[in-house]
């Protein structure tokens, strides 16, 4: 797999690469990439975390000043579809949390051409079809394809049961950043750019295991690539905050001012 030049200067351009000394680093990088490629890797190191292929190819580049993880899919002919994931496996800290969160930053160059999407899936794992044990489960947030919205699904391996949450926010060229989060009641909220688009109790896992960051694409377009500039992870996820008392007594004094308003305004028109 080699990364193209084209792809990699989009998204420094886009994350605001300019001047002489950036575009010297940018043609820099750029020849490197044309030229000698980027190996692929049977596992990476990557924010900290040692990834591995679970499918596809994945890569690590140089970027502006930090490393970009980028996964390559390839054909899976299960399902007429491409994949490819960089996969690992969280630490017992991480999966002993009742409010685990991941995050991810990725830059859409797709959502003109709609070929590829880029996904994080979350996988509890207790077990594997066929012979799955309780709890087995797993959810997936982002963009599949030539899908134009993003979108949650879910599915439990044990009971076979499945659900998911589309049309959620129509995809944009450029960064985005997508969080997942579990709250201490076990309900999971689904973030975009830091707005709350989704959440559910309906999903079954208890705790964070595996994660993927994923990208898929139908089989006419195979060897699509994501680039993921960005991952975090918590164990201290609280939910949306809540608004300060002053702010709900500012809100309060407010819609009673406008009822004060409304009154007056029908009394003078009453005795006009």
């Amino acid at each position: 797999m080699i990364v193209s030049a084209r792809l990699f200067s989009v998204v420094l351009k886009d994350k605001g690469m300019n001047g002489k000394a950036n575009m010297l680093a940018l043609t820099s990088a750029a020849l490197v990439l044309a030229v000698c490629g980027v190996a692929d890797a049977t596992t990476v190191s990557w924010d900290g975390v040692t990834w591995d292929s679970a499918f596809g190819s994945i890569a690590v580049v140089p970027g502006p000043g930090a490393d970009m993880l980028v996964v390559t899919t390839q054909a899976y002919s299960s399902d007429g579809w491409c994949f490819g994931a960089a996969h690992y496996n969280t630490p017992d800290a991480f999966r002993a949390s009742n409010t685990p969160w991941v995050q991810f930053t990725y830059y859409d160059s797709s959502a003109s051409t709609l070929r590829s999407g880029a996904e994080v899936w979350m996988e509890r794992e207790d077990g594997a079809v066929p012979t799955p044990v309780v709890g087995a489960a797993w959810t997936q947030w982002g963009t599949s394809g030539d899908d134009p919205q993003y979108g949650v699904y879910w599915w439990n391996e044990h009971t076979d049961t499945d659900g998911s949450a589309t049309n959620l926010g129509l995809r944009t060229p450029g960064f985005h950043t997508l969080k997942m989060g579990m709250r201490a009641t076990g309900q999971v909220d689904y973030w975009l750019d830091g707005s709350l688009l989704f959440t559910t109790t309906s999903i079954t896992p208890d705790y964070f295991g595996d994660i993927y960051l994923a990208a898929d694409s139908d089989l006419a377009h195979p060897g699509q690539t994501v680039v993921f500039t960005d991952y975090r992870s918590g164990t201290d996820y609280a939910g949306p905050p809540v608004p300060e008392p002053i702010t709900m007594f500012s809100a309060l004094l407010a819609i009673g001012s406008l009822g004060a308003y409304i009154r007056k305004r029908a009394k003078t028109s009453a005795a006009g």
